[in-house]
């Protein structure tokens, strides 16, 4: 660990030392702004605590980076006071672990702060810090909060004998189920006393009104008005409809202009909302920030704590391995370490690991022949939530509204538990089950107030779903297990099949559809949809073309003689689809 330590030390001092340079110090690092991040790479045996000192190093690293972000006089004092006291009380004296720093290192965010004289540039980032320490400290005491409860429950447990002999595992598991349940109740109590306000002041809402085709015109087109019209999430930068475009829309329909909250008593949402956390969002209440449908806080001038992406939270530790077991040890490790009690951490898992709706995994009661594969359940999962929930299911077809994504406040507040402890995925699941609400997504949700974020390799590798989850490595320390197998992820992630069946069922489907909406669509949508009918013709009539042969007795039906490989250009020309412009064809699906 202590190479680690040293290696961590090294890449700071190249950090903080850029364009900043010491008075004893010679030999400095020029100032770069496309510097490239440091890469360690650190090789041990099996079974030698790699992963107990990676934990401690990176953690030691996570705290020291986290002081120096919100040191500033004694704002951090005068705020974290409360908190420092109930973490420290029971704590031995901060060893020699806790209290690494550099050597005669300036943190970059200090660094940029001296460079920058302006006052009127002091008192925003003044600003932006207090902001982010009034709400941190919030989460924080609502954690310790959950914590102290659940430690209350754990020695009334302790003391009784009927629990005496029950896995230590299982009974906290048990005991983290039973507190979240109570706390999802309050937070559903304060949702129905909420909305019973807001309807009472607005009067009573009008109802829908049924039309005869409604079935039909849900799956109409909208209007395409520009080739150049790109999608913007709240987060800026994702271009594709991803879980989030669909989930956040319908999470965050609550009612306009909450009431100021002055810091105190914030709801789950607003503890966990990023732009609170790094004080991207200091314009605006925390309650405002969190109720928000759309708030691109990238589009600020002003940076944010630690000079994160503004809008993403806490600074973190992001690890990732192949396989869940591995992030559950990783996870394990950290529970070892001097910080195991209070570490904030998140696993992300797929839909198909952390979902416990039973009528999406399964099409049938039959659990062990009926299970969906994972693009299924993803399929159905947005389906389900851009349904209005008028519908039952029928038939082993899922059309009604997810139960699990019934209330924001619920899912808000599995987040905030699953944050109390470090949890693996399966405690993730087991806590979502239990609370009855969407563990998946309330992953997703505590990204922005985690420290540690576990995730496979395709999370991590893929800048699309890093950008559909809101996960950014600016400024974040990225630990990759088993670095040996990016590149086999890095291809299984850029790859993809297409089988003649898939091409032929959507060639079919799309001539139905378009027979059918072809008077009720825009032109602009009907030369997209010639396009796209186009393509599918054209690899429909490539695969189904007898395979070429250089040799005279190549038997055509041994699998080699079918195999071919292409440039992507050269397939294009074989296709005779030179002449579409394939960017925008996918920018318009």
């Amino acid at each position: 660990m202590s190479a680690i330590l040293t290696s961590l030390r090294h890449c700071h001092d190249r950090e903080a030392n850029n364009g900043v340079p010491h008075d004893n110090s010679k030999d400095h690092v020029s100032a770069n702004p496309n510097r490239k991040a440091s890469i360690i790479m650190v090789e041990s045996p099996t079974g030698t605590g790699k992963s107990l000192s990676l934990a401690c190093a990176a953690m030691a690293w996570l705290r020291y980076c986290e002081d120096m972000d919100l040191k500033e006089d004694d704002v951090v004092h005068e705020l974290m006071e409360d908190d420092a006291k109930s973490n420290n009380a029971t704590r031995k004296r901060r060893d020699w672990l806790e209290s690494w720093q550099p050597d005669n290192a300036v943190p970059s965010s200090i660094a940029s702060s001296l460079n920058n004289s302006s006052k009127a540039f002091q008192t925003q980032q003044s600003q932006v810090k207090k902001y982010a320490i009034t709400n941190r400290a919030a989460l924080n005491k609502e954690l310790n909060a959950i914590r102290a409860r659940l430690s209350k429950l754990s020695n009334v447990s302790a003391m009784s004998e009927s629990t005496a002999t029950t896995d230590e595992t299982k009974s906290e598991r048990t005991l983290r189920e039973n507190l979240l349940r109570s706390g999802i109740s309050r937070a559903l109590a304060v949702e129905r006393k909420r909305h019973r306000g807001f309807k009472g002041m607005n009067g009573n809402a009008k109802k829908r009104r049924v039309e005869k085709n409604k079935d039909e015109t849900d799956f109409m087109l909208e209007d395409y008005h520009s080739d150049n019209e790109d999608k913007k999430s709240s987060l800026g930068g994702s271009d594709s409809e991803d879980e989030n475009d669909v989930v956040l829309a319908s999470l965050n329909e609550k009612p306009p202009n909450p009431p100021q909250s002055k810091n105190t008593n914030l709801s789950a949402k607003a503890m966990l909302h990023g732009a609170n956390l790094d004080g991207s969002g200091y314009k605006f209440d925390p309650e405002i920030n969190a109720r928000a449908r759309s708030y691109d806080a990238a589009q600020d001038t002003l940076k944010a704590v630690g000079q994160v992406k503004p809008g993403t939270g806490l600074r973190k530790i992001i690890y990732a391995a192949r396989t869940h077991s591995q992030l559950s040890q990783f996870i394990g490790e950290l529970k070892r370490t001097y910080w195991g009690d209070t570490v904030k951490v998140v696993a992300l898992g797929s839909r198909s690991v952390l979902c416990s709706n039973d009528d999406l995994l399964y099409s049938s009661r039959d659990k062990m022949k009926s299970r969906r594969s994972e693009a299924a359940i993803t399929e159905i999962c947005l389906d389900m939530q851009k349904s209005k929930g008028d519908k039952d299911s029928t038939n082993g077809k899922v059309s009604s509204k997810c139960p699990l994504l019934e209330s924001s406040d619920a899912v808000s507040t599995l987040a905030l538990h699953s944050l109390a402890q470090p949890s693996d995925i399966e405690d993730a699941a087991s806590l979502g089950k239990a609370g009855h609400a969407c563990s998946y997504y309330a992953s997703r949700e505590a990204i922005a107030a985690a420290e540690v974020v576990v995730l496979p390799y395709n999370l991590l590798l893929s800048e699309q779903a890093r950008q559909s989850i809101g996960l950014s490595l600016k400024h974040s320390l990225v630990v990759i297990d088993e670095a040996h197998n990016v590149p086999e992820a890095l291809r299984g992630i850029s790859s993809c099949q297409l089988s003649l069946p898939v091409v032929d069922a959507a060639m079919s489907q799309l001539t139905a559809y378009t027979t059918k909406y072809s008077s009720r669509l825009a032109g602009r949508n009907l030369s997209y949809l010639g396009q796209i009918r186009r393509v599918l013709m054209a690899m429909s009539k490539f695969l189904n073309k007898p395979p070429l042969s250089n040799h005279k007795n190549t038997n055509n039906d041994s699998p080699d003689s079918r195999k071919e490989m292409l440039a992507a250009v050269d397939l294009m020309f074989r296709l005779k689809l030179d002449n579409l412009n394939l960017f925008t064809l996918l920018r318009y699906m």
